[in-house]
């Protein structure tokens, strides 16, 4: 795994969350402004004028966008590939 940047933030985005450096991370979240999230709501076929078929979606409101600054030390990364993995330690007597 690349080497992570001194300042870190995790955005937070609905329900997932997700690392990146914190300049990238404001950008993110200023885009996101506005934006409205949405579901499936099915597929709806309308035989009129315009002949509109295909998905719909159901707009419920704004997206809940969030921001935490971390430092690297917080992060704990996954071991690289190439490294053999390490055995978990067994049940204790």
């Amino acid at each position: 795994m690349a080497t992570m940047p001194k300042q870190i933030a995790k955005l937070s985005v609905g329900h997932t969350d997700i690392l990146l450096p914190a300049d990238k991370a404001l950008k993110v979240a200023a885009l996101l402004i506005g934006a409205v999230q949405c579901r499936y709501s099915g597929s709806f076929r309308h035989d009129m004028e315009d002949d509109f078929q295909g998905a719909m979606y159901l707009a419920e409101g704004p997206v809940r966008v969030e921001i935490e600054m971390l430092r690297s030390s917080q992060v704990i990364a996954p071991a690289s590939p190439k490294s053999k993995p390490r055995a978990l330690p067994g049940p204790t007597d």
